[in-house]
């Protein structure tokens, strides 16, 4: 039964490859010599999307690979996937070289499906860990982001609509490196919509191999002049490289789209460290509800927002005012409780910042779930992965620690992220 299963789900990705469908996405995995990744790579994705493998004449061509191409380095392998993609009519293309290691990325499939229904994206691509070759630094993950306008998208990595690159198809034969491509790319972008990145996913694109190095001088001179050939709006090539510029002194780069902040146990004044311009609180029962501002015993009751309704939820301090253990009448951890809560209200890849004082560590899995405050090891221990202790006492969310450090003033800041 299994082969069948297996033999069917092998038949209608072949046919979805051939055929392609309207808004559709096309991922190619590009090879050149990192053989087992490229496999790993397209298995990674080949159970969501039609996956083409590319292999521009390695020595021993990676298992599975679907087409060679002759060896023209990264320019080939782009003009490849290009000619596939428009050709089988995807209205999107995700470009990613075999040499790119995924990190962080829960829930990646699910996101690329969502931002290929959303018309104000022209351009996605994930975030680069920090110590990734890069050189568009807009790209490097930020802890505190979520979906921010990028200036050029990394060509290691990046989705774009099919629309974008058919006037940019094919690279000539002048631009032999592939200098230029990514930034030409983004530029047309920005015709279509917006350039963005995702902090919520993370790659790592290793240093190159020495046998792969280039002249790095010519390759960007031809570059250059590729730029200069391909005829730019040069108020959004300037836009461009602001962003970039910005971004390599340390600039935050923008938001992008709309973004909900909730502060729990707030009082009147409703904090908003996210500055995300739509914030709102949570008050003890005793306090004064107001417009943005909503009432709750959050000890017994359930925060007053719906699931999956916002981007940031911050709490100061508070931790250690909850009970250790309640029957309510059932058996209740009040801190499992409260962060299960804080999962429910989060979208998928939301943050969760606690800036309080620290208490000193507890012995034992069923004390530390029954504390009443916070030490430097109650979150990775207990709520974030890969420990995750307090699934054993009813925690049902999954978080992954962005940061974590004890401040000067002897409080401890957490950041989470809630794993899509």
């Amino acid at each position: 039964m299994k082969k069948g299963r297996s033999k069917g789900k092998k038949t209608a990705q072949a046919a979805a490859v051939a055929a392609g469908s309207p808004s559709s996405i096309l991922v190619v995995v590009a090879s050149d010599d990192f053989n087992a990744n490229a496999w790993r790579l397209k298995h990674f994705f080949a159970d969501s999307f039609p996956t083409l493998l590319i292999d521009s004449t390695s020595p021993i061509p990676p298992a599975e690979v679907d087409l060679v191409v002759a060896n023209q380095g990264y320019r080939g392998l782009w003009n490849a996937a290009v000619q596939q993609a428009l050709e089988r009519q995807h209205d999107w293309l995700f470009f990613i070289a075999s040499d790119v290691r995924l990190l962080w990325v829960e829930g990646m499939k699910e996101i690329m499906s969502a931002i290929s229904g959303d018309p104000r994206i022209a351009l996605w691509t994930p975030s680069l860990a920090p110590e990734s070759r890069h050189s568009h630094p807009s790209c490097v993950h930020r802890p505190g982001g979520i979906l921010r306008v990028c200036g050029a998208a990394e060509g290691c990595c990046f989705m774009v609509r099919t629309a974008v690159v058919r006037s940019l198809h094919p690279v000539p034969d002048t631009n032999r490196f592939g200098y230029g491509i990514d930034m030409a790319t983004a530029v047309r972008a920005r015709g279509l919509g917006e350039a963005v990145v995702d902090d919520r996913v993370t790659i790592f694109h290793p240093a190159s191999k020495p046998e792969h190095r280039i002249d790095e001088p010519l390759a960007d001179q031809l570059g250059k002049a590729y730029l200069q050939a391909c005829d730019l709006d040069p108020q959004v090539l300037r836009a461009v490289d602001l962003l970039e510029y910005g971004a390599r002194h340390g600039a935050p780069t923008p938001e992008f789209g709309p973004r909900r902040s909730l502060a729990l146990a707030s009082e009147e004044a409703i904090i908003d460290p996210f500055a995300s311009g739509d914030a709102w609180g949570v008050t003890s029962a005793g306090g004064a509800g107001g417009k943005r501002l909503r009432v709750a015993d959050l000890v017994v009751e359930d925060i007053p927002f719906r699931r999956r309704s916002c981007d940031y939820v911050c709490l100061l301090d508070g931790l250690d005012e909850l009970p250790r253990l309640l029957y309510t009448p059932q058996r209740r951890l009040p801190l499992v409780a409260l962060m299960n809560e804080i999962h429910r209200v989060l979208k998928p890849g939301g943050l969760f910042l606690f800036l309080g004082r620290v208490a000193p560590p507890v012995e034992g899995e069923e004390s530390a779930v029954r504390g009443s405050g916070v030490s430097e090891g109650t979150f990775p221990d207990l709520f974030c992965e890969p420990r995750r202790r307090a699934a054993r006492h009813g925690f049902k969310g999954r978080f992954r620690l962005e940061q974590q450090r004890l401040q000067e003033d002897g409080r401890l800041l957490s950041l989470m992220r809630r794993c899509p």
